[in-house]
């Protein structure tokens, strides 16, 4: 199989951070894995002519980097920190071929 790395089909607005937001470093909700499974099954048509059936091997949370969670050197997710994007690593196999998105 052959790997291909692929651009991230989308990164989400920060949302205001609130008592519904999760986490930074929380596992993906099932609502977050669905929107990556549904960006990554129009990706791979579009930007790689992916025709056949799209086998999901993992869908994880993309962790931000650790300078997002923090700013001098202290934990700045919270009230007034503002709240990196939460982004999924999709990786899926299609065609003969593992991708990784």
């Amino acid at each position: 199989h052959r790997s291909h790395a692929c651009p991230s089909p989308g990164t989400a607005q920060r949302p205001p951070r609130n008592m519904s937001t999760p986490h930074p470093l929380a596992p993906l909700s099932v609502r977050e894995i669905n929107a990556a499974a549904t960006a990554a099954k129009r990706t791979l048509p579009e930007q790689h002519g992916v025709t056949g059936r799209i086998k999901f091997v993992s869908v994880m949370l993309a962790e931000p980097p650790k300078s997002a969670l923090l700013a001098d050197g202290q934990f700045q997710w919270g009230p007034g920190g503002e709240q990196p994007p939460r982004r999924a690593l999709v990786v899926c196999m299609a065609d003969g071929n593992t991708y990784e998105l």
